[in-house]
């Protein structure tokens, strides 16, 4: 996610905490509040009469009780400058710039790249929630990878290290999103993959996956000195693993 997203809605959900405190401290707009809400959903519940008018009337109620706090016209300009500024962007030739950095749209990319080491100690790394993050720029070498993420694509791009003889690890927990492991030819590889609901991919292979786990051996496996185990944990999305 890029700063400026996080600074706009960071701002926004104050302002929204700010605008629940206004409504439930005045006794009148909170009446409004709960009238509007009553009315636009009483077609639902035949005992609360049923028909349009109730639901502008309810409408109407509602947007009035909100415009009549602060905190809303406060949201409500932050929000028309910061996407003006998103739709400049746009028109003055920036393709992409609207939509390339919202969070729930953001993939992220792990490269990874073979350096001479240079420090002895270990990088604490922090991997996002919802994914907008590019890793790989302070890794040297090759290190086992163990991360977690709710939400987001995620491309784990092997080209560009050298794996270490033996076994090599990469875990995976995730809870939405589409998971691409890019290995390149020459390692053996074992995938120990489990999903509520997805498909792992690996090879010309497709497997279904139902709240089940499967375990996937490549030929060469045993026979390779360079190995990678990938453990992955999805709820909801699909794995593929690619040889490049």
């Amino acid at each position: 996610m890029s700063n400026s997203w996080k600074i706009f809605l960071t701002i926004e959900a104050v302002l929204f905490v700010w605008l629940l405190y206004q409504l439930f401290t005045n006794t009148f707009l909170l009446f409004l509040v709960v009238g509007g809400l009553l009315l636009i959903f009483s077609n639902r519940f035949s005992f609360f009469g049923e028909g349009r008018l109730s639901f502008f009337i309810g409408a109407a109620l509602l947007v009035f009780a909100l415009l009549s706090t602060n905190a809303i016209w406060i949201m409500l300009v932050i929000a028309v400058i910061f996407f003006s500024r998103k739709l400049y962007a746009v028109f003055i030739g920036e393709s992409g710039a609207f939509f390339s950095d919202i969070p729930w749209k953001e993939k992220q990319f792990v490269t990874l790249r073979a350096e001479e080491k240079q420090r002895p100690f270990e990088v604490k790394r922090t991997f996002p929630w919802i994914g907008g993050q590019t890793i790989g720029e302070n890794i040297y070498e090759w290190e086992d990878i163990n991360f977690s993420q709710f939400a987001g694509d995620t491309i784990i791009d092997l080209e560009n290290t050298i794996l270490q003889k033996g076994q090599n690890v990469v875990l995976i927990r995730k809870g939405l999103g589409k998971t691409r492991v890019l290995v390149p030819e020459g390692i053996g590889v074992f995938v120990d993959h489990s999903a509520l609901s997805g498909r792992l991919l690996v090879g010309e292979d497709t497997m279904d996956l139902k709240n089940e786990n499967i375990k996937w051996k490549s030929k060469d496996y045993h026979d390779q000195t360079r190995k990678l185990k990938l453990v992955i944990n999805v709820l909801v999305g699909d794995v593929e693993v690619i040889r490049v």
